[in-house]
């Protein structure tokens, strides 16, 4: 069996390979923009591509706090651009 001993009903088996499946994808590199992005570790994304590391979520290479504050970032440095024009 491949739940690697998840036990106690099916739901808590789907979810569990729900988190493994999305944990083991691969994903888009930030800097090269290859699909090279694996887990090394919790937490802990690297590129086989261009061997860049990155920092994410623990499952997923970024969490959607990372992506509202990324957003955010953005914002602020446009405005920050358009104030300096």
């Amino acid at each position: 069996m491949a739940n690697s001993g998840i036990r106690n009903g099916a739901g808590i088996r789907k979810q569990y390979m729900a988190v493994q499946k999305v944990k083991n994808a691969s994903y888009k590199c930030p800097s090269c923009g290859s699909v090279s992005v694996k887990r090394v570790n919790t937490g802990i994304w690297k590129c086989t591509h261009c061997d860049k590391i990155y920092s994410g979520g623990a499952y997923i290479m970024s969490t959607p706090p990372g992506e509202i504050s990324r957003k955010l970032i953005k914002e602020i440095e446009k405005k920050k651009i358009n104030e300096n024009k």
